[in-house]
């Protein structure tokens, strides 16, 4: 009896875990996926897994990669991305609007930033863009092109 009323009470605990991101001590902590120093704020990404742990991502590439992996055992509440032109803001990752811009140059390299906007059009020329993208374009441009899948053949990170 005992043992369940723990176990209820850790449950409850966890579901009702504070939602939204945690900060990011920038310059501190490295990337859950590729262990690279997490440091510039207009790249940073986050994920709150199902038990509110916050897994930190020094760009949007190693949190897709992550995210991918994790997603199907069902293991993410929250995932969220920094608006690259307020450096620093955390953004929910499914409504934020992306874009591949020549000039971005991302800690990964595929040069993907996220912002907000009423058009999406407008978004990702600020970012530098032609085409918008969404989270789940995202999540399929990384699958096809990240230079993070070197990470999970060799094991290490940069």
């Amino acid at each position: 009896m005992t043992r369940a009323l723990l176990a209820l009470a850790l449950f409850l605990l966890a579901a009702c875990a504070q939602a939204g991101p945690q900060p990011i001590d920038y310059g501190r902590e490295n990337c859950e996926y590729c262990r690279m120093l997490i440091d510039d704020r207009r790249f940073a990404a986050e994920i709150v897994t199902t038990t509110g742990k916050a897994r930190k991502f020094d760009s949007i590439e190693c949190m897709a990669s992550y995210y991918r992996q994790e997603s199907a055992a069902g293991k993410i509440r929250e995932a969220w991305v920094s608006d690259f032109r307020r450096p620093g803001t955390l953004i929910p990752a499914d409504s934020a609007i992306y874009g591949r811009g020549a000039g971005v140059s991302s800690p990964m390299g595929m040069g993907l930033a996220a912002t907000t906007g009423e058009d999406p059009a407008s978004a990702a020329r600020a970012l530098g863009a032609t085409t918008p993208l969404r989270w789940a374009d995202v999540l399929a441009l990384v699958a096809n092109e990240s230079p993070a899948h070197a990470h999970d053949s060799a094991g290490a990170g940069h």
